[in-house]
């Protein structure tokens, strides 16, 4: 059956967004790991005076982090809308609600990314800042654990769909990375604190979807020179 060319010049550019908003998620993961853990990273029991003072003193690289993560999450989410309607279009189920739920990560993490480089870090140098500060910083930390929830979920449905179609060790690895960012990020709500392992989730987890992004436009473009071909 002749496939769609239209259809796959959208894949191929989607994959292109893919591979691009993760390479900067995996940008913004090493700018949040340079900054204290009390600043970047969401943890059930805060210490709201040690927070303060960590984003004060981080507020370089959470403004860095934050700027980069926002125009990632922006490119990623497109991308995931992308092949989510391309997947309606070819009944794969599984694979439609992966990306859709990267899609509603990348969102969530928009303002989670605005909040640690235009919110906190400005808030955090500000005189009698703590009331203010506490309020963003809990906001920052429940959405930070939904985005990575909705990773993690969105990583096992779309990984397990890459291994089910060949792909046993990238699906495979996807599948670890996915089950760690659910686990670690449902751990918060039971007052686990696991925010090391979260943010390594979601690093990792961003490394393997460049790899899939990459997989996704060889194979759209591989569809278009065939079809090309006369």
């Amino acid at each position: 059956m002749r496939i769609n060319p239209v259809k796959n010049s959208s894949d191929f550019w989607a994959a292109v967004a893919i591979t691009a908003g993760a390479a900067g998620v995996i940008a913004t993961s090493v700018f949040y790991g340079l900054a204290p853990p009390q600043a970047a990273l969401p943890m059930p029991h805060p210490i709201m005076l040690q927070a303060v003072h960590a984003a004060a003193a981080a507020a370089p690289l959470m403004k860095t982090a934050g700027t980069i993560g926002i125009i990632s999450d922006v490119t990623l989410a497109v991308g995931a809308m992308v092949l989510m309607a391309d997947r309606t279009a070819s009944g794969e189920a599984l694979e439609r609600l992966g990306w859709a739920a990267v899609a509603v990560s990348a969102i969530v993490f928009i303002a989670v990314d605005a909040m640690a480089g235009y919110v906190l870090a400005e808030i955090a140098v500000l005189p009698d800042n703590q009331a203010a500060f506490a309020g963003f910083k809990r906001l920052f930390d429940v959405l930070f654990i939904l985005g990575t929830l909705a990773f993690g979920t969105a990583s096992l449905a779309i990984f397990w769909n890459e291994r089910r179609g060949g792909a046993r060790i990238l699906g495979t690895v996807g599948l670890l990375t996915g089950l760690l960012a659910t686990l670690a990020s449902s751990a918060y709500f039971v007052g686990i604190d696991l925010a090391q392992p979260l943010g390594l989730s979601i690093a990792a987890g961003s490394v393997l979807f460049v790899l899939l992004g990459v997989r996704i436009a060889r194979r759209a473009s591989g569809v278009m020179r065939s079809q090309s071909a006369p």
